[in-house]
């Protein structure tokens, strides 16, 4: 029960973006093995961790290693792809950051989470790439998905809109 322990007190400094501190519980789960029955949880962690400490290239692989294992689909490959897409977004990639971000939204549709942000981020990747009739229907495909409307980024999607309407 070692591994719930980590995953345990990693997720909660996570969640108090104490990310150093969520990182060393990570880290050594994974480095001593301590992983077994928690290992999807505690890399997918790390990974988010590593991201939230700007360590991106270090990120990348647990990301793959997460989005790439079939006993793991689920939520958590849509978030890694997701993270994938983050990445790339950051270093001004958009076209590629965009291929995730699509890969989301159309294949993860069982998370309306994840799904709306990676419709957010696709529009404005398309915006950064001076695409803007591809913004414009991205955004306004989201708008038209009745789960998407409680979500903040629908809202973020209609002000894109609405600033590339005028």
């Amino acid at each position: 029960v070692v591994d719930y322990a980590y995953n345990g007190l990693a997720q909660i400094t996570f969640g108090q973006k104490d990310y150093k501190k969520a990182d060393r519980y990570f880290s050594k789960a994974l480095d001593k093995g301590l992983a077994a029955s928690k290992l999807k949880e505690i890399t997918l962690g790390e990974a988010r961790t590593l991201l939230a400490l700007n360590r991106p290239d270090e990120a990348r692989p647990l990301f793959e290693q997460v989005a790439s294992n079939r006993a793991w689909r689920g939520e958590a490959t849509a978030l890694s792809v997701f993270s994938l897409g983050e990445i790339q977004m950051d270093r001004g990639k958009f076209a590629e950051a965009n291929a995730f971000y699509q890969r989301v939204f159309v294949a993860y549709q069982k998370y309306p989470a994840i799904q709306a942000k990676a419709y957010l981020k696709s529009g404005e990747a398309f915006e950064k790439m001076g695409k803007i009739t591809e913004a414009r229907n991205t955004y306004s495909e989201m708008l038209r998905n009745p789960k998407l409307a409680a979500f903040p980024e629908t809202s973020d999607a209609k002000q894109h809109l609405d600033h590339l309407t005028q």
